[in-house]
């Protein structure tokens, strides 16, 4: 086997394909239909929503928004319009998990000595995808769709805050668990400064290999395999030959 050496470009494309691996075999948690479905119904029952479809349905709005425009029929047109959306940012919404959790903590500063100081947080945002859009008065297309936790509708909101801490921890999990797997893989190349070596440590890091590292790696193999060729064709007996070498160097010249 070709010793070849660990440049920094090949450890960073072993870093990107072992990533890549590590990520078709843990997929994101962030698709989760059943909080998308609970925030997709109580978005559109709303009361902020349900009153301003009330207002833009009345037929003095109507009359208004349709006729001449002037600063009044400007400030009610928004009640008329509507949008579709495919995400919603939710905010403030309040954690259901009970402390303590390591999940629950934020780095809000460092003392003199380098550490970090840390500070616990009981609300969290979300965005939220939609398979499908949904439409929404009052938000032009290219607006980011916030909504605050206290618009939902209070019957929604327990359901809602549940499902979405469920959702932060597992996504949460799975960045810390992403993260530790980079540094692993970054930490054993770091460690190796050849290929061999990685091979020794991670034998199954071959698969990750681009095919021109392969064949470097594997260049003096195919040269054994082209001597043998080359002997087989000679009809050429390598033992033999050095017997007849060996023996002369006994007898002297």
């Amino acid at each position: 086997m070709a010793t070849v050496r660990m440049t920094q470009t090949m450890a960073s494309d072993i870093e990107i394909a072992a990533m890549k691996a590590w990520n078709n075999t843990n997929p994101s948690p962030e698709k989760n239909p059943e909080l998308q479905a609970l925030v997709r119904q109580a978005v559109l029952r709303m009361p902020a929503i349900a009153k301003i479809k009330e207002i833009a349905d009345d037929p003095v709005v109507k009359e208004l928004v349709d006729g001449s425009n002037t600063r009044l029929t400007g400030y009610l047109k928004p009640f008329a319009d509507s949008s579709e959306v495919s995400e919603i940012f939710l905010e403030d919404i309040p954690r259901t998990e009970a402390p303590p959790s390591s999940h629950w903590q934020t780095v809000v500063g460092y003392d003199d000595d380098g550490r970090s100081t840390t500070q616990e947080f009981t609300e969290f945002n979300m965005k939220i995808e939609f398979d499908t859009p949904i439409v929404v008065p009052c938000v032009d297309s290219w607006m980011n769709f916030d909504v605050h936790y206290t618009h939902l509708h209070p019957d929604d909101r327990v359901a809602i805050a549940t499902k979405a801490t469920e959702a932060y921890v597992k996504s949460r999990d799975h960045s810390k668990k992403q993260s530790d797997f980079r540094e692993s893989i970054q930490q054993v190349i770091k460690s190796c400064n050849t290929v061999k070596q990685l091979l020794d440590v991670w034998p199954a890091a071959e698969k990750l290999l681009s095919a021109d590292t392969i064949q470097k790696l594997h260049k003096k193999v195919t040269r054994k395999i082209d001597a043998d060729a080359v002997r087989e064709r000679a009809n050429f007996d390598p033992n033999a030959a050095n017997q007849v070498i060996l023996t002369n160097s006994l007898l002297g010249d």
